[in-house]
C-alpha cells in the first residue's frame, strides 16, 4: 500500500513525458517482482496506446482525458500486486490495522471478485466461440451492438449471480464473527519488504527532484 501510494503520489507531481515513463517502468519492475510478469507487460503495453492517443488532436476534451489515464496507469500498475496476495491474508492485515468491519468486508470482497471476473469473462468468450457467432475478430468490431448483447448482458448476470455466491460463502466461513482472525498466510513486514519499500520511495522522490532540477 506505500507502494501505490508513493507512486500515486509520483504520477501526480510529474508532468513530463520520460518521467512518467519511467516511472511506469518502476511500477511494472515492482509489478513483475510480485509475480505477475504477464501482467505488467500488459500494463506497460497500455501505458504505451493511451501515450499515443494523447499525441491525437482530438477535439475537446479527449486530449486530457488520456493524459489523465496515462499519469493514473503507474499507481494502478503497482496497485495490481496487491491481486497477488490471498484476500484472507489481506483480511488480516487489515483487522490487526483495526479497519472497521463494513471497510474490511467490503475491501475483501472486491479482491474476490476482482480475481474471479476474468474466469467468468473467459467462459463468456468460450462459448460465444463454440457457438460460432463471432468466427473472426473483425465480426465483433463490425457488429457492437451483437457483442454487447452476447458479452455484456451475460457478464451483468453473472456478476450478479457471483456476488450473491460470495456473500453465501463469506458468510458461511464466518466473516462477521467477533474476536481475533487468523491467517494460513504469512502477514508481516519482512527486512525485504522494507528494502523494497524504501527503494520503491527513493525512485519516486529521484524522479520527481530530476524534474524540479530539469
Amino acid at each position: 500500500m506505500l507502494a501505490v501510494a508513493a507512486f500515486g503520489v509520483a504520477s501526480v507531481v510529474l508532468v513530463g513525458l520520460l518521467e512518467t515513463a519511467l516511472l511506469q517502468a518502476a511500477a511494472a519492475l515492482y509489478l513483475a517482482g510480485n509475480g505477475r510478469a504477464r501482467l505488467a507487460l500488459r500494463s506497460c503495453a497500455s501505458f504505451a496506446v493511451v501515450c499515443g492517443l494523447s499525441f491525437l488532436p482530438l477535439p475537446g476534451l479527449y486530449g486530457v482525458l488520456f493524459v489523465s489515464l496515462m499519469h493514473m496507469v503507474p499507481p494502478f500498475t503497482a496497485g495490481c500486486a496487491l491481486f497477488s496476495l490471498s484476500p484472507s491474508a489481506i483480511m488480516c492485515a487489515l483487522a490487526r490495522w483495526r479497519v472497521p468491519r463494513r471497510a474490511l468486508v467490503g475491501v475483501c470482497m472486491l479482491f474476490r471478485f476482482a480475481s474471479a471476473l476474468p474466469f467468468e469473462a473467459r467462459s463468456i468468450v468460450r462459448g460465444i466461440r463454440m457457438r460460432g457467432i463471432f468466427p473472426r475478430a473483425l465480426d465483433a468490431v463490425l457488429h457492437p451492438a451483437l457483442v454487447y448483447e452476447c458479452l455484456y448482458t451475460p457478464l451483468v448476470m453473472r456478476c450478479l449471480r457471483l456476488s450473491a455466491e460470495l456473500a453465501a460463502s463469506a458468510e458461511l466461513r464466518g466473516i462477521e464473527a467477533d474476536g481475533g482472525r487468523t491467517s494460513v498466510h504469512h502477514v508481516g513486514l519482512g527486512a525485504r519488504d522494507a528494502l523494497v519499500a524504501a527503494a520503491v520511495v527513493a525512485v519516486c522522490v529521484g524522479l520527481c527532484a530530476g524534474e524540479g532540477l530539469a
